[in-house]
């Protein structure tokens, strides 16, 4: 991968300082794995943040963001770069070793170094070995303790990099908590594991980890990653990302009482502007079959392409043929359209109250049950409806 020709000359002036910047973490691990990678994380060693800050400026907009953490943000040009002093655990501390400062990260395969200047990548913990064995190993015993987030972002790098927890790691997961964390946080990851070229094998470990029970304690993990299995390979008959997700949501809890209660656990209410707290309970009725009537009605809260791809898929069936025929229905791309309203009713004489919410109502259920189609037969339908009701 190139690094930004800004990067060289940098690493060269914190060194003329009397300091060591060397790139940490996800840039190196991905050089390695022959992947693209867009974030560059930087490490300065035998610096003060006074003097790092000083060396900064000198090549571009550089502030303090993180001032209790050492942490520091350089912009040059468009790309921005995050430098941070070396931490014990307590303050940023400039005066620790690369072998001490090392003990602080997650991973092993996030614990490489590399020197912009020297081209070397440096290893403390074993973590290329680990790369070329596809294994996930932890720095120490003491790593998910520092950060029980760690066990979370462990399983996505599984997922995300086809990786495999090793034993020893997992027994560790076993035992992490994510009870203190901040909901955003774990949602963060979550999403992550969901949004993965593989959820499926994400949900299966989150299951064997015991992660998924902690998460969501009324769903059965290795069912939910069986219907993942079935679903995912639909997933693109959905144009929407955000429908694609409220999907994944959807086939992980369904049979929930609650789905949506369980997701205001962590915080996430919508995606993408999709109300889940509606969208998920209406996803349960993919479990039976959906005839014109429910689709004509699940129109009105979602799109019925997801329930759709949902019960099709769970059959084993290819949704294609559900999907044309919510084409022919006129529900494919939004709900049916409203053929009377208010204005409609009070020409003829109806003030608005509980009697028009009802004629409204009994309009609309005769449009789902495909007995009204025009506003002219809506016009007859109000007109009968009012000859009953006087």
């Amino acid at each position: 991968m190139k690094l930004h020709p800004a990067i060289v000359p940098l690493c060269q002036d914190l060194a003329d300082a009397g300091g060591r910047a060397y790139i940490v973490g996800g840039w190196v691990r991905d050089l390695h794995l022959g992947l693209p990678s867009q974030d560059v994380d930087f490490e300065v060693f035998g610096l003060d943040q006074d003097k790092i800050l000083a060396v900064l400026q000198r090549h571009g907009r550089a502030h303090a963001v993180g001032k209790s953490f050492g942490v520091l943000k350089l912009r040059i040009g468009k790309e921005e770069l995050d430098v941070a002093l070396p931490f014990d655990g307590q303050a940023p501390n400039p005066s620790l070793t690369l072998e001490q400062a090392v003990q602080r990260r997650d991973l092993r395969c996030n614990a490489l170094y590399y020197d912009p200047l020297s081209g070397e990548t440096l290893d403390p913990t074993g973590g290329l070995a680990d790369l070329q064995s596809k294994r996930l190993r932890a720095v120490s015993e003491q790593s998910l303790v520092q950060d029980p987030l760690r066990a979370l972002r462990a399983v996505r790098f599984a997922c995300t990099k086809q990786m495999e927890l090793a034993p020893e790691l997992l027994e560790q997961i076993r035992v992490t908590s994510l009870g203190e964390l901040a909901s955003e946080r774990v949602l963060g990851e979550l999403r992550k594991i969901l949004l993965s070229v593989d959820p499926a094998r994400g949900l299966t470990l989150l299951h064997d980890s015991g992660l998924g029970a902690q998460v969501f304690p009324r769903v059965d993990g290795l069912k939910a990653a069986e219907r993942m299995s079935q679903v995912q390979p639909h997933l693109a008959l959905l144009a929407e990302p955000s429908h694609q997700e409220v999907l994944l949501w959807g086939t992980w809890l369904l049979g929930l009482e609650r789905p949506a209660q369980a997701l205001a656990r962590w915080g996430l209410h919508k995606i993408g502007g999709a109300p889940l707290k509606h969208w998920l309970p209406s996803l349960k009725q993919a479990q039976a079959p959906l005839s014109d009537t429910d689709l004509r009605r699940l129109a009105d809260t979602l799109p019925v392409l997801l329930p759709l791809v949902l019960h099709h898929a769970l059959l084993g069936e290819d949704p294609l043929p559900g999907l044309l025929r919510a084409q022919d229905l006129g529900v494919a791309e939004g709900p049916l359209p409203v053929l009377l309203g208010g204005a409609e009713l009070g020409a003829l004489g109806l003030q608005p109250g509980p009697a028009m919410g009802q004629i409204l109502k009994a309009l609309r259920e005769s449009q789902w049950a495909g007995q009204v189609s025009t506003p002219q037969q809506a016009q007859a339908f109000a007109d009968q409806w009012l000859q009953r009701h006087p």
